[in-house]
């Protein structure tokens, strides 16, 4: 698999896992329930939060091809 293909299914798996966190953040607050107790956001978070070095390197390296190319 190449770098662009991995790059294009990390950002869809990204975008998933946020849309899933902020719609049930948006679902608690409806609710006026605590997101603290929602192990689904809390576990969403721990996700999305380890992703983020690895949305940084993509971030890196399409600023890096973007300057090769200017």
């Amino acid at each position: 698999m190449n770098n662009d293909t991995e790059m294009s299914e990390f950002v869809e798996t990204l975008q998933g896992q946020l849309e899933i966190f902020v719609n049930r953040m948006k679902s608690n607050q409806s609710r006026g329930r605590p997101i603290a107790n929602d192990t689904s956001v809390q576990g969403l978070f721990v996700n999305i939060t380890a992703m983020h070095g690895q949305l940084l390197s993509y971030i890196q390296q399409q600023e890096a091809k973007r300057g090769d190319c200017g």
